[in-house]
């Protein structure tokens, strides 16, 4: 009887020390974690031949893509894999935990990595030291969702760990997504962007492989963080808010503003809700006419960058959720 694609799970385990395997006793059951494996070799094709005649292994490492759609609870275990989040109790709540991921801008950033396991109960390939070097997320009316590009050590066969705990999914959906746009150095997440259409936010070249002459490392040692580049754009009706934005954007002005994508579900209790919040200062950079579903609008092009009254953050994640752990 053939394996059935159906069939093939995904699980995942916090390492404790980066690169050492741990039992994945995780399912994250929204998130689809695709792995694979890439061998650089280095060819060579002596004379007389017409093919290669060695091709000796230069690299081996592993890597993957993450899609799904974003969830307020399973993407707390990818974005840990970034930088590490700050746990803490929202006032007045019991059963909410704020989850706080401050990228910074200027510094080194801690971050947890993950054994990653897909495979079904024939057999299974396992990644180590497992972490995004990308993450995006997208809403828009045709719904919410994340993305992402991962790295790890060069993935090896293995069995499931037994008995995973299915981590509660709860999707966000468009219904729920807010935009601000406020003056730096204002209250962030108080001017509503009333007509908005869409939104991208994406950070990418996070980290790097670190390669050693060492034969106890077949694969990387471990990876250094590179300097990071971070888009993002929102679309809106070329309404009257819009046009001022388009306005101040003049030579010798172009005012950096403070930009909040957010995201609300479910209450959770008193009157807190399940949100995830993404934060950062930006410029505009470019913008574009667009149709937008037959509406007349105009896209945003953003440029997030330091900014010392918005502090030393690269750009800031806040996840409401019940989750209380890794």
């Amino acid at each position: 009887m053939g394996r059935a694609s159906v069939n093939r799970v995904v699980q995942v385990g916090v390492e404790t020390t980066p690169g050492t395997p741990i039992a994945a006793s995780k399912q994250l059951p929204t998130m689809s974690l695709r792995l694979s494996r890439s061998i650089d070799v280095q060819q060579f094709r002596a004379q007389g031949y017409k093919l290669p005649t060695a091709a000796p292994i230069v690299h081996d490492l592993g890597g993957g893509a993450l899609e799904g759609p974003m969830n307020f609870t399973e993407i707390g275990y990818l974005l840990a894999t970034i930088v590490t989040p700050v746990i803490t109790t929202p006032g007045g709540a019991t059963l909410a935990r704020k989850w706080l991921f401050t990228a910074l801008a200027s510094g080194a950033n801690a971050f947890k990595t993950l054994t990653i396991q897909e495979g079904d109960s024939t057999a299974a390939v396992q990644m180590a030291y497992s972490l995004l070097t990308q993450w995006g997320l997208n809403y828009s009316d045709a719904g919410a969702t994340v993305s992402g590009t991962l790295l790890g050590r060069a993935p090896t066969t293995a069995s499931l760990t037994g008995s995973p705990t299915a981590v509660a999914q709860l999707p966000g959906t468009a219904r729920g997504v807010d935009v601000y746009m406020d003056a730096i150095g204002g209250t962030i997440g108080t001017t509503k962007v009333a007509s908005a259409k869409e939104v991208s936010f994406n950070a990418s070249n996070l980290q790097a492989p670190n390669w050693v002459l060492n034969t106890t490392f077949q694969s990387f040692v471990d990876t250094v963080e590179t300097v990071p580049t971070i888009e993002a754009m929102f679309t809106m009706e070329f309404d009257a808010q819009a046009r001022t934005l388009y306005d101040a954007v003049i030579a010798a002005s172009n005012p950096v503003k403070l930009i909040r994508f957010l995201i609300t579900g479910p209450l959770i209790e008193g009157s807190t809700f399940y949100t995830l919040k993404c934060d950062f200062a930006a410029q505009v950079i470019g913008t574009e006419q667009r149709d937008i579903d037959g509406v007349w609008g105009y896209q945003f092009n953003l440029l997030p960058q330091y900014n010392s009254v918005f502090g030393n953050k690269a750009f800031e994640i806040e996840l409401i959720t019940t989750l209380t752990s890794l």
